[in-house]
């Protein structure tokens, strides 16, 4: 037996699979990794791939498996958000602050 039916398994094969339909939308250099066969552009949008994904897992699996998954999910969030969060600012430039004393007038008259 491959898998052991683990709570952790499942959100690995989901997270694996929800990956692979990400790539399948993404372009690769100018083209896209699937083209449409009629027209310009990826037969497939990443992120509403993704979102099918997740809810074809969530209608198909035991409501055990899913809530088990979300508590996973969870715990993984929590490091997830502290990267993604302290990457927001890194590209913050100050060359704006000489434009403030045009903005903060029209922000205080709350135009």
């Amino acid at each position: 037996q491959v898998f052991t039916g683990a709570s952790v398994e499942a959100f690995l094969m989901l997270l694996s699979v929800a990956l692979l339909g990400y790539g399948l939308g993404a372009n690769a250099g100018d083209s896209p990794v699937v083209p449409i066969a009629f027209g310009p552009g990826s037969l497939f949008q990443p992120e509403l791939l993704v979102i099918v994904i997740g809810s074809t897992f969530a209608a198909a699996s035991k409501k055990s498996v899913v809530h088990e998954v979300e508590q996973i999910m969870g715990g993984v969030w929590v490091f997830g958000q502290l990267i993604l969060f302290s990457m927001l600012g890194s590209k913050t430039s100050t060359s704006i602050f000489p434009d403030l004393r045009t903005v903060v007038p029209i922000m205080v008259v709350g135009l």
